[in-house]
């Protein structure tokens, strides 16, 4: 299983694999970042569960936010529903700021 970033291969995907496209683009300097998940051929219940999981745990996040929030109180937030629905966090991963670089510093942990 790869969580983040795998790398090019003529490894051919297999029904019920999950894909997470990742796009960035750049206008006037600034940078974007959207990715989304795809299910490669039919996806099982514990598929469509932990997708529908991550989405809803993302809006939870998001319903929080505010300008002066610590990154914390959101993740937080994230961590709660994920575990109330049987999942769990990868600690290891986490994000970037992102702006007129794309990967800026301050790495923000999961």
């Amino acid at each position: 299983m790869v969580l983040c970033n795998g790398v090019v291969s003529i490894y051919k995907l297999q029904s019920g694999a999950l894909v997470n496209i990742d796009i960035t683009c750049n206008k006037r300097c600034f940078h974007g970042d959207t990715s989304t998940t795809f299910y490669v051929g039919k996806a099982n219940d514990e598929q469509r569960k932990l997708t529908e999981c991550t989405h809803t745990a993302m809006m939870e996040g998001i319903s929080i936010l505010s300008p002066k929030k610590p990154t914390g109180d959101v993740g937080h937030t994230i961590e709660n529903f994920v575990k109330k629905k049987n999942f769990y966090i990868v600690h290891e991963i986490g994000g970037y700021r992102i702006g007129e670089n794309f990967h800026e510093d301050t790495f923000v942990p999961s």
